[in-house]
């Protein structure tokens, strides 16, 4: 699935979520969830090496293809890490929905 990492998240009213000065992009809240360690997490040495590199897969301003996998595996890490608002954005772009 082609995902656009470059995209803008918003808030309800349709303006760009604004973190630190800056609008938030997709890929800085999909790369601050799969490079985030919740303390109850006891991840190996192999899934701390695959979440990084798709961290650096991610880190692009273009749209990139992602793995069904990938897909699974981004809405769990951001499920975990983020608000409603940006879980519920980032759900319906991986899911086509926006």
């Amino acid at each position: 699935m082609k995902v656009n990492m470059g995209t803008k998240l918003q808030t309800l009213d349709g303006k760009p979520l604004i973190d630190q000065g800056k609008p938030v992009l997709l890929k800085d809240a999909i790369i601050a969830a799969l490079l985030s360690t919740p303390q109850s997490d006891k991840l190996d040495a192999a899934e701390k090496v695959a979440r990084y590199e798709l961290a650096l897969k991610c880190n692009v301003q273009e749209s990139i293809d992602l793995t069904i996998e990938d897909v699974a595996k981004i809405k769990k890490l951001v499920g975990e890490l983020h608000s409603i608002l940006v879980v519920g954005q980032i759900s319906h772009i991986l899911e086509g929905k926006q």
